[in-house]
């Protein structure tokens, strides 16, 4: 941050902090995003660090959700090992707790099938969990979307049903 001033994120993360940007999407160095991002625009009330804790991620995600997507009350399950309250380890059974006495919307503990059935809007986990699951259905989406394509070019009969 230091030795670059006028970097892309930086200059960016200063639009936002004047207010002449809405936001900042970066797909380059994930570290100094999260650290101009901290430093040029500050936190979230309530959030003490950069996603520091599931329950963390689940308050940015209201705050996105409620804010820049116009979900008028977003509902949030917690991804772990099973439905029933209990389940997971340390971190997650705390999470829990905190999302349960907490102000937001929280639907209670899904599982990684519940992701994409829609009963809810926001999905919250660690980033070890989360970069799984993201991992998971880049490489479903990507082999679904190969199998059909391999099968709408199989033959002249599925090239003219695919028109």
């Amino acid at each position: 941050m230091r030795k670059k001033k006028d970097s892309s994120i930086q200059v960016a993360c200063r639009l936002v902090k004047e207010g002449k940007a809405d936001g900042v999407v970066s797909a380059g160095n994930s570290g100094a995003t999260v650290a101009c991002g901290m430093f040029t625009i500050g936190r979230i009330k309530g959030v003490l660090r950069p996603a520091g804790t599931p329950f963390q991620f689940g308050i940015m995600a209201d705050v996105l959700a409620r804010d820049v997507l116009g979900y008028e009350n977003p509902r949030i399950g917690l991804l772990t090992i099973g439905e029933e309250e209990g389940k997971g380890n340390t971190l997650v059974k705390t999470t829990y707790d905190m999302l349960k006495n907490s102000s937001l919307n929280f639907m209670g503990n899904i599982e990684g099938r519940d992701i994409f059935t829609g009963d809810v809007d926001i999905a919250v986990c660690d980033g070890f969990v989360g970069n799984v699951a993201l991992k998971l259905a880049e490489g479903l989406a990507h082999s679904f979307g190969s199998l059909l394509k391999g099968e709408l070019k199989r033959d002249i009969v599925s090239k003219l049903g695919a028109m």
